[in-house]
């Protein structure tokens, strides 16, 4: 076969990872798209980051198809780096179908809220990734919707705080990396303690002191 026969030039393979984002009854209710080169569910080590995200936004739309990664009527979330979001290089996503994550080495600058600012006016929605409570990353919280806490990185201390701290704030919080069922309780529990709400409709604001695993008795509506 000749090198140049085209049966004999082999496509590139290109990969995308899906991880569902669930609800407290562990139905999806949207998903994250990651960069990956190959086959390890891995990011690569050595790729640059605005590379990524834009090939990840480039493949979404125009190589695998959104319908086909999260279906119909599920949003997708991905990441983007500064560039991207002062660049507007997202503007290709429709509008209300994806949330951008603004990873959490990003700062809050002049140029980068601006283009906060402008995602949302046009639709998108902005999550803010790896939240752990830190103050540089202040001046991001009016512009996004979600907060991301990573259960790897924030302690059982900061995730109560964060729940205490931004209830009736309008944000949601959405844990990540949750690895085991104990946490997942751990998570739940934190989830109606962030927008429990007494006999007079007032958000309570209380987060019990130790929401560890072995305090944890959860029932199915999350109580």
């Amino acid at each position: 076969m000749s090198a140049d026969s085209p049966s004999s030039i082999g496509a590139p393979e290109l990969f995308v990872a899906r991880q569902p984002i669930l609800l407290g009854d562990r139905s999806v209710a949207a998903y994250e798209l990651l960069f990956r080169s190959g086959a390890a569910n891995v990011f690569p080590v050595g790729v640059d980051p605005d590379k990524a995200s834009i090939d990840m936004i480039a493949q979404a739309i125009g190589v695998f198809g959104l319908d086909a990664l999260v279906g119909p009527d599920k949003p997708a979330y991905i990441n983007v780096t500064r560039r991207v979001m002062v660049e507007a290089l997202y503007a290709c996503l429709p509008p209300g179908r994806f949330v951008l994550e603004l990873l959490e080495t990003l700062r809050p600058d002049t140029d980068t809220l601006t283009a906060c600012q402008a995602a949302k006016q046009a639709g998108y929605g902005l999550a803010l990734d790896d939240f752990t409570g830190q103050a540089e990353l202040a001046s991001f919280l009016p512009h996004v919707d979600v907060l991301k806490v990573d259960f790897r990185l924030a302690t059982e201390d900061v995730r109560r705080e964060i729940a205490q701290r931004y209830a009736g704030s309008g944000l949601r919080l959405l844990a990540e990396k949750v690895e085991t069922e104990a946490e997942v309780q751990a998570a739940r529990a934190l989830a109606h303690a962030h927008a429990h709400r007494g006999p007079d409709g007032e958000l309570m604001r209380v987060v019990h002191r130790d929401v560890s695993p072995g305090n944890l008795l959860i029932s199915k509506d999350g109580h």
